[in-house]
């Protein structure tokens, strides 16, 4: 072996030497949590963030709110600084519990961990209720054929002229053509007028017969709706231009309703859930793109 190889072997040796000990002399002096009382953790998170950018300090502020949401269920808005969070009188006491001699990186990278494995969970029970609401929906769905047998026409909204106070009121015409007796039945209402783009209502009536609506039977029905509702708007009273469509989601026969959920409502359910996806996913994948939280 030549000297000159001998010689640049030996200066690799020392250079990494000295990367190793700069590396263990940075991470000696890096501050780290102290967690043997709650002044000593406030004044060690105080000196751990009291160098860094804002941006390090707020995410060294999420990252002790979520460590210690591990140990306590905090309500409200957490505080945006790590030396708040210690003085607080419910997250103090818990990261007392879960911090011992972490720095900086330690902490963010627990949290990293934490936060990345909720967002797994949330993912997975959102797909879980979606895959229920379309199992629901699917069921609702091949309910409503029996609704076949019973319709609803000559529906009217208007105002009675009683002396005291004018009530609004709906009348439709409900025709049974099954073999059995109906007893409650539930329509979703629109209520519009030709100058208005949206309805003034559109929401479901339920009525419970005290008479039931008996087989091959058509009967007459005039119902008042809460008067503090959308139906007793004032604004109506006098309108002459009003329009009435009533849609029948359920009937019940007997005490059982033929059709298990209203699909309209099924879709707002599984919509919910698309969106707590999609928001749980694009913050897993924000996480995994800049590796911390």
């Amino acid at each position: 072996m030549s000297l000159a190889t001998d010689f640049r072997r030996h200066s690799r040796l020392l250079s990494l030497g000295a990367s190793l000990l700069l590396a263990l002399s940075l991470s000696a002096c890096q501050p780290k949590a102290d967690s043997s009382d709650a002044e000593s953790l406030t004044d060690s998170l105080a000196a751990m963030q009291k160098e860094r950018s804002a941006e390090e300090k707020a995410r060294l502020a999420r990252a002790l709110y979520i460590l210690a949401l591990t140990e306590t269920g905090h309500l409200g808005d957490p505080p945006t600084d790590a030396v708040a969070i210690a003085e607080d009188a419910t997250l103090g006491p818990a990261l007392l519990r879960v911090l011992d001699g972490d720095t900086y990186e330690d902490i963010v990278e627990k949290a990293t961990e934490i936060r990345s494995a909720e967002l797994q969970q949330a993912i997975h029970a959102a797909q879980r209720a979606q895959q229920d609401v379309r199992a629901r929906m699917a069921q609702a769905n091949a309910e409503i054929t029996q609704l076949r047998d019973f319709s609803v026409a000559r529906a009217e909204y208007g105002w009675t002229k009683g002396d005291y106070l004018p009530q609004a009121f709906v009348e439709f015409e409900l025709s049974n053509l099954s073999d059995e007796q109906v007893t409650g039945i539930k329509m979703r209402g629109r209520l519009s007028t030709p100058d208005r783009e949206d309805p003034w209502v559109f929401e479901v009536l339920s009525h419970d017969m005290v008479r039931p609506l008996p087989k091959k039977t058509t009967q007459q029905y005039r119902l008042v709706p809460n008067q503090f509702s959308a139906w007793g708007n004032r604004k109506l009273q006098n309108r002459r231009d009003t329009r009435l469509a009533l849609e029948i989601i359920n009937i019940r026969v007997g005490t059982e309703w033929l059709v298990s959920a209203d699909p309209l409502l099924l879709e707002k359910e599984l919509q919910h859930y698309l969106t707590a996806e999609q928001g749980a996913r694009a913050e897993l994948d924000a996480i995994r793109a800049k590796g911390h939280i």
